[in-house]
């Protein structure tokens, strides 16, 4: 009975894994993209409004418009944004979110249940990671408006958002850190 238990854990896991791979990561894109378009036409809504003279005392910042029109742009092409990222910084690794998610699906029959278990969780802290980039792009456009207390969170999502999308890279970093330093 607890052989049947253990492959009925090892499927649940998997399906797991594919259903972040394929559901809930093409969901989380698709979204950044809506995000991402608003802000754009937010950004090109400000634009009109530099030229003119200010209405009732209202200000619109240059960098803030900038910043909008920037997040927006990323927010849109995020799937391209990784591609181009990871193939000017990385070329010799893949660490595409997309493709470390299909290799993750792959790879799931032939690895034991505790390397299941931290595919599961690399999978799910890739979500956390692009939701805490899409984040900071949102939280750049306040940090441009001047708010206070702003600007250490974008800072800090974005670094989060980094290192929780490549969680495996990481760990495997400190993993070789830790064998060289003893």
């Amino acid at each position: 009975m607890d052989s049947q238990l253990k492959g009925t854990d090892i499927i649940a896991i998997k399906y797991i894994v594919i259903a972040i791979a394929q559901s809930v990561y093409p969901f989380v894109i698709y979204v950044s993209g809506g995000i991402g378009f608003i802000v754009l036409l937010i950004g090109c809504f400000r634009l009109t409004k530099h030229g003119k003279a200010q209405q009732m005392f209202r200000y619109y910042a240059p960098s803030t418009t900038f910043f909008m029109i920037f997040s927006g742009v990323i927010l849109v092409s995020i799937t391209n944004f990784f591609q181009m990222l990871t193939a000017s910084l990385f070329p010799i690794t893949s660490l595409n979110p997309q493709n470390t998610l299909l290799r993750y699906m792959n790879d799931f029959s032939n690895i034991s249940t505790n390397q299941q278990t931290v595919y599961v969780l690399y999978s799910v802290l890739m979500i956390v990671g692009l939701v805490s980039l899409i984040r900071s792009m949102i939280l750049l456009t306040k940090v441009s408006e001047g708010q206070e207390g702003h600007l250490g969170r974008t800072i800090s999502h974005m670094l989060a958002g980094i290192i929780a999308m490549n969680a495996e890279f990481v760990v495997n970093a400190i993993q070789n850190i830790k064998i060289f330093l003893l």
